[in-house]
C-alpha cells in the first residue's frame, strides 16, 4: 500500500519548523521574523499550498455569511401587504 507523500518530507518540515519558530519569537528582529514568514509564503505558494488554503478560507468564509444573512432574514418581521390593514391591536 502506498503512503501518501507530505509536501513537508526530506528535511523540509525541521526548516518550516525553525522558521515558524522564528515567525513567533518575539525577541527576534522583526525583519528576520518579516523574512521567515515570507519563505514560508514562498514554499507553500511553490508546493500549491496557498491557494488550497486560499479557497478554503474563502469557501469557510462565504457559509459563515450566508449563515449570518440567513439568521438575520428569520428575525426580521414580514413587512405588511400593500393595501391591506396592518395588525389589529
Amino acid at each position: 500500500m502506498a503512503e501518501e507523500q507530505s509536501p513537508y518530507d526530506d528535511g523540509v518540515a525541521d526548516a518550516l519548523i525553525l522558521l515558524i519558530s522564528c515567525l513567533n519569537d518575539e525577541s527576534l528582529p522583526m525583519g528576520l521574523r518579516i523574512q521567515a514568514a515570507a519563505a514560508i509564503t514562498q514554499y507553500d505558494s511553490a508546493m500549491g499550498l496557498v491557494e488550497i488554503e486560499d479557497k478554503k478560507v474563502r469557501a469557510e468564509a462565504s457559509q459563515r455569511r450566508s449563515q449570518r444573512i440567513t439568521r438575520s432574514l428569520r428575525s426580521v418581521r414580514p413587512l405588511p401587504q400593500v393595501g391591506k390593514a396592518g395588525p389589529q391591536t
